[in-house]
């Protein structure tokens, strides 16, 4: 080991999925991260609005629902490729916060702790993404004018509690994410087997994660604001997080040339 090398070492099979792992979860977070904002900001076609008429509430459910699906089926594709990469990036985070813990010699609680919030926190994500999957199932059909309106509107109705289902799951997500992070950076300050410049990043995206969650329980109109923190979180912060994590344990001298 010479003189300038880090003190930490790290099995060279960690070593390596720390580094791939990490590489790929930050890739991953940045394009799903882009191509879900195309959708939130309407740049890939223009969402339908819900309008009462004299026909009443049921046909006019239909109607909206009917219209809801023909514009989720214009657009697919980007429910498809966001949710799919959402689902393996989040799964992603799991070795690479393994590859932590197998990197501190001593037996911390902070990077034990940040290792389990982190793994709820990608599970919960990844069923957010897999619960939204579901629901494309129905949109890459199309002749949903052609439904009854008191069906389609039963059929809408179900399509938005299995929503309420996936956004409930992203909720429980952040939250655990945000504590995950907040252990992780504190991990990072004390060992010198992990990067102490991520300490800072990891604890941004801990405050941001908490605000994530406080925003839409606030009765009033915040705007675009819950989309640009999600901006910053997934092209950011997450991906910042896997790859300088990902790197840096890529990089620790293996145990058996140390």
């Amino acid at each position: 080991m010479t003189e300038n090398a880090p003190a930490a070492t790290l099995d060279r099979d960690w070593a390596r999925a720390a580094r791939w792992w990490g590489t790929f979860v930050a890739i991953a977070f940045v394009i799903a991260t882009i191509v879900y904002l195309l959708d939130a900001f309407d740049l890939l076609a223009t969402p339908p609005h819900y309008a009462s008429t004299a026909a009443g509430q049921l046909q006019d459910e239909g109607v909206f629902y009917a219209a809801l699906f023909a514009y989720r089926h214009e657009i697919w594709w980007d429910h498809v490729l966001r949710d799919t990469l959402y689902f393996f990036a989040y799964l992603g985070l799991i070795p690479v916060l393994l590859a932590a813990i197998a990197a501190v010699r001593t037996h911390r609680s902070s990077i034990q702790i940040a290792g389990a919030f982190v793994g709820a926190g990608a599970i919960f994500g990844a069923l957010n993404a897999v619960t939204f999957l579901v629901l494309t199932d129905w949109w890459k059909g199309t002749g949903w004018d052609e439904v009854p309106a008191a069906l389609m509107a039963s059929i809408g109705r179900t399509a938005d509690f299995v929503d309420g289902i996936s956004t409930w799951c992203g909720t429980a997500s952040q939250a655990a994410l945000a504590l995950g992070f907040a252990y992780l950076g504190t991990a990072c300050r004390a060992d010198e087997a992990l990067p102490r410049r991520l300490a800072p990043i990891a604890y941004a995206g801990a405050v941001i994660l908490a605000a994530m969650i406080v925003i839409p329980q606030l009765p009033l109109d915040t705007g675009p604001l819950w989309d640009i923190l999600a901006l910053v979180v997934g092209v950011f912060i997450g991906p910042a997080v896997a790859w300088t994590l990902g790197r840096h344990l890529g990089r620790l001298p293996a145990k058996d040339d140390a």
